[in-house]
């Protein structure tokens, strides 16, 4: 999509949406420029484009094409850009396909970094979901506290089988389920997350109120 505005524009309009680099990850360090895989280009993260063809190169935020690194991580992996585990929002294009898997919100796919909302409805694998013809995750709430984005700031993943302990924290905690109705170090039993301990054990994992014994 991108290329085929590039051609549209003048030799001096194509020359000014790229970036200097050719190298995808220098690109995604140059201020406000972002890789866009399908063509090898450093582009510039531009108004001039759609939220589609933004999110091919840049972060959507606030309906504006804004620089991966700017976007608050809370909304980082909405606006179609990779979040690390050290909470750096990073364009999911300038990742080595070595690293990929390190970042939330990108999938790797016949070697090349690609954004979750590349995926389709087969591979949108649980955290995410399948929504609006995209693959995504979202924040953890009061009545949504697996499978969803814990914290404000530096966020974390809860997954299907997790729970993310407290929605309103900067930093996200995730702890686990009990799945088992024997003692469990740590564990959180029943629909309203009752802690057990080494010296307890959950009555039973599938009630609404956790029961410890």
């Amino acid at each position: 999509m991108i290329l085929l505005i590039l051609l549209c524009l003048t030799p001096q309009q194509a020359m000014a949406q790229q970036c200097a680099s050719t190298d995808p990850t220098i690109c995604n360090a140059e201020s406000n420029c972002g890789w866009w895989p399908p063509g090898n280009f450093c582009l510039k993260c531009s108004n001039q484009y759609t939220e589609g063809q933004c999110m091919d190169t840049c972060g959507w935020y606030n309906s504006v094409c804004t620089y991966c690194p700017s976007v608050p991580t809370a909304s980082c992996i909405q606006s179609g850009c990779g979040l690390s585990t050290s909470s750096q929002c990073i364009h999911c294009g300038g990742i080595s396909s070595s690293t990929c898997a390190n970042y939330n919100g990108c999938y790797l796919n016949s070697e090349k970094c690609l954004s979750q909302r590349y995926s389709s409805s087969s591979n949108c694998l649980t955290p995410y979901q399948w929504v609006d013809s995209r693959c995504q995750i979202y924040a953890c709430t009061s009545s949504k506290k697996s499978s969803c984005l814990c914290g404000t700031s530096n966020l974390v993943i809860c997954s299907s089988t997790q729970v993310c302990v407290d929605i309103s924290a900067s930093t996200g905690v995730c702890q686990e389920k009990c799945n088992l109705n024997l003692n469990s170090n740590s564990c959180l039993c029943g629909g309203d997350s009752v802690e057990c301990n080494s010296t307890t054990y959950c009555v039973d994992i599938a009630a609404t109120s956790g029961v410890l014994k």
